[in-house]
């Protein structure tokens, strides 16, 4: 029998506060989650959210395996407050960090949500650019980068496949024509609202975590793509 697993995760990238636990202990849910909207809150919200889940799930900080956040691209208020808590957590119970890209946790979130499978990626990066990157869900039911997450402008991103992908981020709805017009195709569906959450970042710390692939909270660090 697989030795159970247990991961704190949480996504202060955009202006949701998400937070999430893996047990693969509890066969019937193995992941708990608490989500809300929290625009300039994440900071109040984040670890009074932790501690709640923590206690609804009888469990303390020394009894995770390790901690998960969402590393950015994203806000970069928000992914800061993310790498604090996760440094915070990993120091004071002695744990190690897992670093999950927020653009690839959006990904996995709408194979969650919506069950798509190939994803083209747009976040709003100000400045008239975005955060972009291709992903496809593999044989394994993992997030797979195409290529390379780049910050770039709508005009110049990277051009992938045809129209069988899904479009999700709100550079969608921001810089639709442009990426249309670059692309050459328009995806058959776009989703400008979807946002990453942590279950999704859970799912995919799992076989990091698994592969050795955790660092010492001193690593725990934002990625900001510019």
């Amino acid at each position: 029998m697989a030795q159970s697993v247990k991961i704190l995760a949480f996504d202060t990238s955009t202006f949701v506060c998400s937070v999430a636990l893996l047990d693969t202990s509890r066969a019937q849910e193995p992941i708990r989650l608490s989500h809300e909207m929290a625009p300039q809150q994440q900071t109040k919200r984040l670890i009074p959210m932790i501690k709640d889940l923590l206690m609804t799930s009888s469990l303390s900080f020394r009894e995770l395996d390790a901690v998960a956040f969402s590393c950015g691209p994203g806000s970069f208020t928000g992914i800061r407050i993310a790498s604090s808590v996760a440094q915070a957590i990993g120091f004071g119970a002695n744990l190690p960090v897992i670093r999950i890209s927020s653009l690839a946790a959006m990904a996995m979130a709408a194979h969650l949500e919506e069950g798509w499978s190939s994803f083209l990626v747009a976040e709003d990066a100000r400045m008239s650019e975005v955060y972009w990157a291709a992903y496809q869900i593999n044989a394994e039911g993992e997030v797979e980068l195409m290529g390379k997450e780049e910050t770039i402008r709508p005009k110049n991103v990277t051009i992938v496949g045809d129209s069988t992908w899904c479009a999700i981020g709100d550079g969608w709805a921001a810089y639709e024509k442009a990426l249309v017009s670059r692309l050459g195709f328009k995806p058959r569906l776009i989703k400008a609202s979807q946002l990453p959450t942590a279950n999704a970042v859970a799912l995919l710390a799992k076989p990091v975590y698994a592969s050795g692939g955790a660092v010492p909270a001193s690593l725990a660090l934002p990625t900001y793509l510019r």
